[in-house]
């Protein structure tokens, strides 16, 4: 006795249940650890891991004691210090498409430490979906097409607030940091949503406000 076949659409409605399971969740963080980012300060890397959902949004995220990080292959390197989401992770009405971590020694003009988000979407399109989880956005200066809010270290004194382009190389002896909305060269339709450590970076500085390098990822002085 031949086995029943089963009627073609039933094959194919078994066929679409197993694409859908076979594809994955979608992913969301929360606001606030968004929110906490823009602040470009260790208080971010605290937040993401207490984010409950950030362990299933980031398949990179690393732990270790109070903090979190997305770990990308090699700071240092391109196209290594960048990765590409799996699936587009949400946070509010937006859509976090990657993340980089990139680290690039100038020499005379200083050390640039760059993290953050592609964000799916112009410039403007992100900025109306971000900027209510911007802090002090307020300060924001636009310049052509892009944003950025900087603050001033000069020696072991304070952040300071300043009104200047983030892409000015800064003073010598100071540090500058920034927080970035800039369109992308290669791809219109997304953003860059960065911080930024730049200019005369010392350990002392990253050890406090970026607790995500490892030791031989410090400036020697």
């Amino acid at each position: 006795m031949k086995p029943e076949r089963c009627a073609p659409w039933v094959r194919t409605v078994l066929l679409a249940s197993i694409v859908l399971t076979a594809l994955p969740a979608s992913a969301q963080i929360a606001e606030q650890t968004m929110r906490e980012f823009t602040g470009c300060d260790s208080r971010f890397f605290s937040v993401l891991a207490q984010d409950a959902a950030a362990s299933q949004a980031f398949s990179t995220l690393q732990r270790q004691g109070e903090i979190a990080w997305i770990k990308v292959q090699d700071r240092k390197t391109a196209p290594a210090n960048q990765i590409d989401f799996t699936v587009p992770v949400t946070v509010g009405s937006m859509k976090l498409l990657g993340y980089f971590d990139e680290i690039t020694d100038l020499k005379e003009m200083g050390r640039y430490y760059y993290w953050g988000f592609i964000v799916d979407g112009t410039v403007e399109e992100v900025m109306t979906k971000l900027r209510p989880m911007i802090k002090d956005a307020g300060r924001l200066q636009r310049v052509e097409t892009d944003y950025a809010r900087t603050e001033l270290k000069t020696g072991s004194g304070d952040w300071r607030a300043i009104n200047t382009a983030a892409s000015s190389v800064p003073r010598k002896n100071t540090i500058e940091r920034a927080f970035i909305v800039e369109s992308m060269e290669n791809n219109k339709l997304a953003t860059r949503v960065s911080c930024s450590l730049q200019g005369s970076v010392t350990a002392t500085v990253l050890q406090k406000e970026r607790p995500d390098l490892s030791p031989t990822e410090l400036p020697d002085s």
